[in-house]
């Protein structure tokens, strides 16, 4: 996981809330569970550039990029990339 300094943290929120969350938040870069013990839990959301990105644990946590479609040539909407660390 990148480093946590530039991170928001709600320990209540659930997976879909947080995607929206930094779906309406224009200086969201990716998000994750905020414990990822048994099904996860929590949402933390990345502001700023993701730095010290690193393996966390050996069963991996789903974690989700923001990019611009823009970026990607394609249309308006925004790309969320799943990344298994």
């Amino acid at each position: 996981m990148p480093d946590i300094r530039n991170t928001w943290v709600n320990e209540t929120m659930n997976l879909e809330e947080c995607r929206v969350k930094c779906l309406n938040d224009c200086s969201c870069v990716a998000f994750s569970n905020w414990d990822i013990q048994g099904e996860g839990k929590g949402c933390r959301i990345w502001h700023r550039d993701l730095m010290d990105i690193r393996q966390m644990s050996e069963s991996g946590q789903k974690f989700y990029v923001r990019i611009p479609a823009l970026e990607l040539g394609r249309h308006r909407k925004v790309l969320l990339l799943v990344l298994l660390l």
